[in-house]
């Protein structure tokens, strides 16, 4: 018979060979794509794998620090070259290593069969397959480091009796709490419950200061890095805040964030895959909610419940107060590995909490219910259609990332190598996919990186070929405009089936659809 640790690393392998398979349409050549903020972070892991110097912050922003992203996606760019693929493969990399640390962990504080359970619900569901390849947000990273120090919670928490322990293992904890905090603050605050009530339960002076010491000497690092040179977005999340309507609105933001097909804060239509599981989760998070709230008084495992619960509240609880516009679905994320750890310790599959566990009825429908969830998060993903693609001017078989990269062919056959871009986000996907052969601008003057816009006015003040692009969806508009204020202009290209280009715009046509030229450019331009 297979012993518990033997199961534990088969488990370990055999959801590690599904998490990939479920992914590869999200990581695989020609199918992978980068939205732009993937593209900023790719450029930044492109720049320290070439030796440029760490910078801490996501560009043009003084918070989110991308340290663990950023690192890892650069040396997967030093082994595997520079890709959009390799970027994929990395972020997945990084959201394994966080649902290892959920196994192992939930596996220290109960027993094999609910950690098994637990980590196969979280790796199936379907707010977080396709999530779990998107390098963006901080939210891969927060998933990670909120694993690891949930990995570290789990050994002290089993641990509360012993009066020695080595001290540095609170020197560990206080480390990736503090990294957790300055990389994404909503999962640092989700952890909090967890880490008070291991420290409650130590009741230890001692410790608790050596982790605070050390948490507080990792949040206060970003001090000794010079800040970045420009400060594009720093939105205020606190302002004009509704908790009422945001609270009514919750049950629709919860709903919609276990279909997972949503992007940033617009709800998209979904299938009935998609409809079905975000139903059958929102079940699963009351179902488990109720029963996880009855043991607060009379349940085994009182103190692991009540850190579950009010980590599930804060995070609810927190997304109350951000401003309506600035609302994401994925704030929500963290409530996932919640809801799967607190599912899995509900099911009637340990002795303390089911006279009956080892009966045939009782195996069945665990059985059941574990593989319809799993089943239904992978089909409410797999068969949506990819909502974060370029719309494309009619049906085709190319793929987005093959459709960027006959924009680039195009551009450098006519010898371009720097554009204005309608659409903000493209720019980036275009500086990055050309290895940055091609700068690219939006219409903001200094925006995440002055020293491209400033190149790009540049080339067009020096009388180089430029171009204006834009994606498909803008065509129409951009026509249409161009017809209302009849300005004549070189024939529109269009390209990859995707995206279309103008040859040459004029500094009067630039200026009319709203391109802020730098006004330093003319003084700078080499030529």
């Amino acid at each position: 018979m297979i012993n518990d640790r033997t199961k534990t690393w088969l488990g370990w392998a055999a959801g590690v060979a599904l998490i990939v398979l479920s992914r590869l349409p999200y990581v695989s050549e020609g199918t992978a794509v980068l939205d732009g903020d993937e593209a900023i972070l790719a450029l930044m892991s492109k720049h320290l794998s070439e030796g440029q110097p760490l910078e801490l912050f996501f560009y043009g922003q003084n918070f989110g620090v991308t340290l663990v992203e950023n690192v890892n996606a650069a040396l997967f760019f030093i082994l595997l070259g520079v890709s959009t693929t390799t970027l994929k493969i990395a972020t997945l990399s990084l959201w394994i290593m966080g649902w290892s640390f959920f196994l192992f962990g939930t596996r220290r504080l109960t027993d094999t069969n609910t950690a098994l359970i637990a980590s196969l619900l979280l790796l199936t569901c379907s707010a977080w397959i396709l999530w779990s390849t998107l390098a963006r947000g901080y939210h891969v990273g927060g998933f990670m480091l909120f694993q690891l120090c949930f990995w570290q919670f789990a050994w002290l928490y089993k641990s509360d009796s012993l009066p020695e322990v080595d001290y540095s293992r609170f020197v560990w904890l206080g480390l990736s709490v503090g990294l957790l905090f300055l990389t994404q603050k909503l999962w640092f605050i989700s952890f909090l419950p967890f880490l008070a009530i291991v420290l409650w339960r130590r009741k230890s002076l001692q410790e608790t200061l050596i982790m605070t010491v050390c948490l507080i000497a990792v949040a206060t690092l970003p001090q000794f890095f010079p800040g970045t040179s420009s400060q594009y977005w720093n939105p205020e999340y606190l302002r004009e805040m509704n908790p009422i309507l945001a609270a009514m609105a919750l049950p629709e933001r919860i709903w919609t964030f276990f279909s997972g097909v949503y992007s940033y804060s617009t709800r998209m239509d979904s299938n009935v895959f998609a409809k079905t599981a975000a139903t059958a989760w929102c079940l699963a998070l009351i179902i488990s909610s109720t029963i996880l709230g009855k043991r607060l008084r009379t349940g085994p495992e009182r103190s692991l419940s009540a850190a579950i619960i009010a980590s599930g509240l804060v995070i609810m609880g927190a997304t109350l107060f951000i401003s309506p516009p600035l609302f994401g679905y994925r704030y929500l994320l963290p409530i996932a590995s919640l809801c799967c750890l607190s599912f899995a310790l509900c099911i009637p599959n340990r002795p303390e909490h089911a006279k009956n566990t080892g009966s045939i009825p009782t195996i069945v429908a665990t059985t059941t219910i574990v593989l319809t969830l799993s089943a239904l998060g992978i089909l409410a993903t797999g068969s949506s259609k990819n909502f974060r693609a370029p719309t494309a001017f009619n049906p085709t078989t190319i793929s987005p990332q093959e459709s960027i990269d006959q924009l680039i062919r195009d551009l450098e056959a006519q010898g371009i190598h720097h554009v204005y871009s309608l659409d903000a986000m493209l720019q980036w996907n275009i500086i990055f996919s050309s290895q940055e052969s091609i700068t690219a601008r939006w219409s903001d003057p200094k925006d995440r990186r002055p020293e491209y816009p400033l190149r790009v006015d540049q080339a067009l003040f020096a009388g180089e070929s430029t171009a204006i692009v834009g994606t498909a969806e803008l065509m129409e508009s951009f026509t249409a405009f161009l017809g209302s204020r009849n300005i004549q202009a070189q024939p529109i290209y269009a390209a990859g089936d995707r995206y279309f280009w103008l040859l040459n715009p004029s500094q009067e046509l630039l200026q009319a659809v709203g391109f802020e030229l730098n006004p330093d450019s003319m003084k700078t331009s080499p030529h």
